[in-house]
């Protein structure tokens, strides 16, 4: 994968979850609405199609058919193209839970009193979704496994920057949606208890700021880490006894190794900070940092490095040999 299309699309994503975070009141209804689509416009949909009864009743049934059996349908298509594979399965189950899904939403009364209470509220219908995006994601992983048992090298190669890039995704979620989110509503709700106005809450502001600081910190040394495992991963494509994998192995090591000590440097400073502050905080936040993927990351860098080194001077002693 290109780490330029990448950054861009990170960034890209970066600045749509800031906006999310500031404009939306909760980042949860934003989560919740992502997780209930499409699945929940769908049932409000038949649901006004079907209310005034008649022809919009039957048009409502037909089309509640048709969207549940798509899975089965392009289950169908998938085996008309290739020889049926165990996690299939997972495909076909779908369309009853589908089924399942549209129907309690369209009609949470008839599926008893729980139903009702949880389609109503945001979060309910986001939980729906996840029944069926569960099956899909739990597929998509089957899948990927299967690839890479079967898969060559050099494909090995490629699905591995794949899920680099999916990690980096997360990553950015995780820090500008997520922790960006909670510091924001962190920000409202200190700003909502302050109901006299004549507490200082700037002290309190600027801590709130620099725990989102700390966290992004970290997130910053996993997106960093993890472009240069895609180069790595594209070294070592290209040429595994190379000088550029061997570099690029080792910077891997040496950023581990930085984001450890920076992280727990950072989260160190910010609890003496707020030890120091408290007097003038209105809210205070005191953590300890247990940075287990910069650990894992450097290991594994130090590893590959040996790795690379001892398989290098193999390569050259069998040279010299020939």
């Amino acid at each position: 994968m290109k780490r330029f299309i990448l950054a861009v699309a990170l960034v890209v994503e970066a600045i749509a979850c800031i906006v999310l975070g500031v404009t939306q009141s909760s980042w949860t209804d934003a989560t919740a609405l992502a997780l209930s689509f499409p699945f929940a416009q769908i049932a409000d949909g038949l649901r006004a199609l079907s209310l005034p009864g008649g022809i919009g009743n039957i048009v409502a049934v037909a089309l509640y058919t048709v969207v549940g059996l798509l899975p089965l349908a392009g289950l169908l298509i998938v085996w008309h193209r290739r020889h049926p594979l165990p996690e299939d399965i997972l495909i076909g189950l779908v369309s009853p839970v589908l089924f399942a899904v549209l129907y309690i939403m369209i009609n949470p009364t008839s599926a008893g009193t729980l139903a009702s209470f949880v389609v109503g509220m945001a979060s309910g219908r986001a939980c729906l979704g996840i029944a069926i995006y569960s099956i899909l994601s739990a597929y998509a992983v089957l899948r990927f496994v299967r690839l890479f048992r079967s898969g060559e090298t050099r494909q090995l190669f490629r699905y591995i920057s794949w899920i680099l890039a999916g990690a980096a995704v997360v990553i950015v979620y995780a820090a500008c949606g997520v922790a960006f989110s909670q510091m924001i509503n962190l920000w409202r709700q200190i700003d909502s208890n302050n109901t006299t106005g004549q507490t200082n809450l700037v002290p309190t502001y600027v801590f709130i700021v620099l725990q989102f600081v700390v966290t992004a910190i970290a997130y910053a040394f996993d997106t960093i880490i993890v472009f240069a495992a895609v180069r790595l991963v594209g070294s070592m494509r290209a040429d595994l006894h190379s000088t550029e994998t061997l570099s690029a192995a080792s910077l891997i090591s040496r950023l581990c190794v930085a984001s450890l000590v920076t992280i727990l440097l950072a989260q160190v400073a910010l609890n003496i900070g707020q030890l120091a502050f408290i007097r003038w905080l209105e809210n205070a936040n005191w953590a300890v940092t247990l940075p287990i993927f910069p650990v894992v990351g450097a290991l594994i860098a130090l590893l590959a490095t040996q790795l690379i080194t001892e398989s290098n001077r193999l390569k050259t002693d069998n040279d010299l040999f020939i």
